[in-house]
Parts: C-alpha cells; structure tokens; sequence
C-alpha cells in the first residue's frame, strides 16, 4: 500500500494506490492557485472498512486554533475518479474523508488547507503556532481538544520522505494539518505540517 500526498499550488491533496479497488490508486488535479505539483510517497496503509467504521466518529464540523483567532469550516475531501481534488474555498478546510476523522482512536486525520500569496488562506498563518498551542476541532456535537506537539517545514524531498510516518492510517491518534509555504515568486517550494495530538 502506498500513501503520500500531492501539494497542488497551495493545497494538499492526499493520494492512495495500492490495496485498493483501483490499483493506479487517486491521483491529483491541479489546484487553481499557481504552483507545480509535488508528490510525496509513503508506506502507510489504510484501515480495513471494519477498522474505519469502528473508528470513525463522524465528520468534523468546524476547526478552531485560538493563537491565530481561526475558525473555519471543514469541506470532506473525497476522490472523484482518480482524483482528491484540495478544498475549492481558500477560506474553508479539507478533510480527507477516505482517512479517519477527528477523533478516531488510531490514525492521521490530515487536514490541508490554503495558503494564498498575499492573504486570505485559511492555513496563511500555520508557520506561527507553537508547542502545545491549542486545536478544537468540533465534531458530532462535541468539542475534541487537541494540543500541537511538532511544527516542521519539509522540502518536497524531505516530505516524500517521511510521508509514511505522518500520515500513517493505523499509527497514534493524531490530527496532521498541512499547507504550502516558501513562495518563490512562481511556486510554493516547501511544506507546513503541524502534527496535534489529543489534549490530555
């Protein structure tokens, strides 16, 4: 089973093959923001169906980080065809809904969101979280605190490389926010990945 993501412009699109019922697996469209596509390639594998339904809590509603005063919707990021296209509002978050949700007691819930050159991303901000800054993410009717426990910034070649660890589908529980960073002036060169785990 492969796992890795695809950062189209300022978005994240997370892709599978392998294990599945298309052995090409989703591949990504490109976002409508500019960039050039990177892909990152990993070993984790997906839970089982019995797995993601006996993990699965529901879809999350809302994310709040209260450092960077965000709250902001979730959009559930679904393969079309191929395809796992990022979230088409700048000011919204996407979840991948072929991985666990929020609060699943094993698994990366990846959350990508955007960063727009020049404002108006909902992750514009990501860089400035800091260790144990709080998360909320709000889900079936409850508030699921979270606390950050690493931010890092990867290169394209550093994320390829350690891809199947932070978004491993049977791993720690764990909430793993992404966005681009490092704009050269005709692409985003680097990755954010903010890993929060549960509070308490």
């Amino acid at each position: 089973m492969v796992v890795g993501v695809i950062v189209a412009g300022c978005g994240l699109v997370l892709v599978m093959g392998g294990g599945t019922a298309d052995p090409t697996g989703p591949h990504v469209a490109d976002s409508a923001a500019a960039g050039s596509a990177a892909v990152a390639d990993g070993r984790g594998a997906p839970p089982t169906p019995e797995v993601e339904r006996a993990t699965r809590p529901g879809e999350p509603q809302e994310i709040l980080i209260p450092r960077l005063d965000l709250r902001a919707p979730f959009v559930a990021v679904e393969a079309e065809g191929e395809v796992l296209p990022p979230p088409s509002d700048p000011a919204t978050v996407g979840w991948w809904a072929g991985g666990v949700s929020p609060g699943a007691s094993r698994g990366a819930a990846v959350v990508a969101g955007h960063t727009v050159q020049g404002g108006g991303g909902v992750f514009d901000d990501l860089h400035e979280l800091q260790g144990d800054d709080e998360v909320v993410v709000r889900i079936d009717g409850r508030d699921l605190q979270y606390r950050v426990a690493s931010l890092t910034t990867y290169s394209k070649d550093e994320l390829a490389a350690n891809a199947a660890d932070l978004f491993d589908q049977r791993g720690p529980s764990r909430l793993v926010l992404v966005t681009c960073r490092d704009w050269d002036g005709d692409a985003f060169r680097s990755n954010e990945v903010v890993i929060a785990v549960p509070a308490g």
